[in-house]
């Protein structure tokens, strides 16, 4: 008995071992799909000549001297005396695992009317079966000259089926924009200068004078401006916007430091970096920012807009579009006595025309600030600001004061005066959890049950702000609620065991097996 069931033992672990044999060691039993690698983006592109390929594949039959691999380009594709090389990986040769031996320089022919090239394997060359065979060619290629996905086939004469390769794209080439010209005019209207290449706008601006204006031509600039002079900056052709674009996303594209500046009918982007801005004016009064688009979608945007720092007195910011921006549209900082009004700040930006920090004495009328990720208008610290005539649709005001305004806001249209969904916070040393709306200087309304929250709503033209503070929302400490979809219990853990668990039950089962086979022996 003890024999018999040695034997079966002996038999089963002959079996196990040939099946792991077979399944590591199995060769592979027909030519890959081949995939295809352009070395650069301009290898990419129509019409290119000595572009460099690879191209990869593995080997389902063993090749030795006489043998060939022969690739077969598409149809427009030129080839002329290219220059290739060849590796690959050990394989099976003769039934052995083995490296495989390449003559150098490998032997390679073309055919520039069938459009192949032909790799023929010497005396003492062998490429084992499953070997993974790389092809390189960089010379004699001139891409198609229609853009598109393109595949090349592969065969061996041991494999005379052509096996087509994943596909691979052809492109038109990116020509970079070019920039035009930008001409200098004296206050007297006289031309004085004319500047082209990416720092034109720049050039002008350091050769011209005082009062002097600087007309910005047709075309596409890269460069991070300043502005320390008085004088007008200006499109050349309204109906033509030139593009000015940050050359260093860490730097504002206009930034202002002088009184007296214009900036009118230029298309300003790519201040995306944190604090940047398309246009930021410090310290400044008198200037004047009007039809500018300075954002206007996800791939032509700035972290702010337009930013006025400490700037007081006469800036007017007018007409433009400060749309899809990373932050705010308008951003006003410690500046007082400018107006804001006509201005478009729309879609996705935090805020939109801010008012921000001890900004006082502002004038904002007939701005349009719709569907903004938060707020449409934001007053913080902000007194005695005159808001009127703005419309701002679908978006979402809330935890704001707005204290001793000739009109707090004017609204037309829906949006939501509280939070979007029930916050924590402490009043009063009290914690409660409510939707929070704004402070409003002049509501009259009373707050029964002592929560913060009035108990009628604050009228809004046709809005309403449903849960008005009862005092500035800096009397309020929130306590933030769980984000969205947060994991509130700890995660399952059966799908990190699952394959230990999984394997626990296949030993368990194969020692249950050879228990078992163990008794019938000894039955025997």
């Amino acid at each position: 008995m003890k024999k018999k069931f040695s034997k079966i033992l002996g038999v089963g672990i002959t079996l196990a071992l040939l099946t792991s044999l077979t399944l590591f060691a199995a060769p592979v039993s027909a030519l890959s799909q081949p995939t295809v690698t352009l070395a650069t983006t301009a290898d990419a592109v129509i019409s290119t000549a000595n572009a460099d390929y690879s191209l990869s594949f593995v080997l389902g039959k063993e090749l030795t001297v006489g043998d060939t691999i022969t690739i077969t380009f598409p149809s427009d594709t030129v080839i002329s005396a290219p220059t290739a090389t060849i590796a690959a990986s050990p394989g099976w040769i003769g039934g052995t695992w083995l490296p495989a031996t390449i003559t150098t320089p490998a032997v390679f022919s073309f055919n520039a009317t069938a459009r192949t090239i032909t790799f023929t394997l010497s005396a003492g060359d062998a490429i084992g079966e499953a070997a993974t065979v790389l092809i390189s060619i960089t010379d004699g290629i001139t891409n198609p000259s229609t853009p598109g996905d393109y595949t090349l086939t592969v065969k061996t004469s041991k494999e005379t089926t052509a096996v087509t390769s994943v596909a691979y794209t052809i492109t038109v080439p990116t020509i970079p924009p070019v920039p035009g010209i930008v001409e200098v005019y004296n206050p007297a209207g006289i031309l004085m200068a004319q500047f082209t290449g990416n720092t034109a706008i720049q050039d002008a601006i350091d050769y011209a004078g005082e009062d002097y204006t600087i007309k910005v031509g047709p075309g596409h600039y890269t460069e991070n401006v300043d502005v320390n002079k008085g004088l007008t900056i200006q499109s050349q052709n309204g109906a033509d916007s030139p593009i000015v674009q940050a050359a260093n996303p860490n730097d504002s594209v206009f930034t202002i430091t002088a009184d007296n500046v214009t900036i009118r009918g230029l298309d300003i982007y790519g201040a995306t970096d944190a604090g940047w801005c398309g246009i930021m004016l410090i310290t400044v009064s008198g200037c004047t920012i009007e039809n500018n688009r300075c954002g206007w979608d996800d791939n032509h945007r700035n972290y702010v807009g337009i930013y006025l720092l400490n700037s007081n007195d006469s800036n007017s910011i007018s007409g433009n579009t400060c749309n899809s921006n990373l932050y705010f549209g308008i951003y006003l900082q410690e500046s007082s006595n400018n107006t804001i009004s006509g201005n478009n700040c729309n879609e996705k930006s935090l805020g939109e025309v801010g008012l921000i920090t001890l900004s006082e004495n502002n004038t904002l009328s007939g701005n349009t600030c719709n569907s903004n990720s938060y707020y449409g208008i934001r007053l913080y610290d902000s007194d005695n600001n005159t808001v009127y005539l703005n419309n701002f649709t679908n978006n979402t005001v809330y935890l704001n004061n707005f204290t001793n305004n000739t009109a707090n806001v004017y609204s037309n249209s829906t949006n939501t005066w509280h939070s979007p969904q029930e916050i924590t916070y402490i009043y009063h040393v009290n914690t409660y959890t409510h939707y929070l709306g704004n402070y409003w200087s002049d509501y009259l309304g009373s707050d029964s049950d002592g929560d913060g929250i009035g108990d009628t709503p604050y009228s809004i033209e046709g809005d309403n702000d449903n849960c008005p503070l009862i005092e500035p929302f800096e009397n309020y400490s929130t306590v933030a609620p769980p984000a969205v979809g947060a994991e509130v219990y700890p995660p399952d853990k059966l799908g990190i065991l699952a394959p230990w668990v999984g394997l626990a039950l296949i030993l368990a089962l194969a020692i249950g097996w050879g228990i078992l086979s163990l008794r019938r022996c000894q039955a025997q």
